[in-house]
């Protein structure tokens, strides 16, 4: 007896590339998704929830993270002088839990050292507790906080060897 399994491509678990044009409506999900359990904490919805991607796409500062082809999770740089700020990083609720916030951030320190830049930084909301935790694991240590457009942010940073 013969089996014909047809012609499937192996597509590797994590996969990073720049978003398209096209990836717009997905960003805007993801966002929508991972931030929208903060809205209830909050005076106002939180600010990447209204972030226009397709600019941050045109820019060419935004990635992709797709898991088994699907786009799960997304971060966008900002390069400066001596600093990559990650102005964003979000990952689907559906895909969080499998490492790929890990794999954003590594994404950004191979970045960063790419473009001989010695450190990593990021800001997150007073309001989201949750991911302190997870940025001190990676090695960031908070420098400072700031009321920016009415909400309170936390500064961190972490320096590349």
């Amino acid at each position: 007896m013969s089996t014909n399994l047809g012609t499937a491509v192996a597509r590797p678990a994590n996969a990073m590339r720049q978003a398209r044009p096209d990836d717009a409506e997905k960003l805007t999900r993801i966002a929508q998704s991972a931030y929208g359990k903060y809205v209830p904490r909050m005076v106002k919805a939180p600010a990447p929830m209204s972030y226009d991607y397709l600019a941050w796409i045109r820019e060419g500062n935004t990635y992709v993270l797709e898991h088994f082809g699907e786009v799960a999770a997304m971060i966008t740089l900002l390069p400066k002088d001596d600093h990559l700020m990650m102005r964003n990083l979000a990952v689907l609720p559906a895909f969080q839990g499998r490492r790929l916030g890990h794999a954003l951030i590594d994404f950004a320190e191979a970045e960063a050292k790419r473009r001989n830049l010695p450190e990593l930084r990021l800001y997150t909301n007073e309001k989201f507790p949750e991911t302190m935790p997870f940025y001190k694991s990676r090695g960031f240590s908070e420098t400072h906080r700031a009321q920016v457009d009415g909400y309170s942010f936390i500064y961190l940073s972490r320096t590349l060897t």
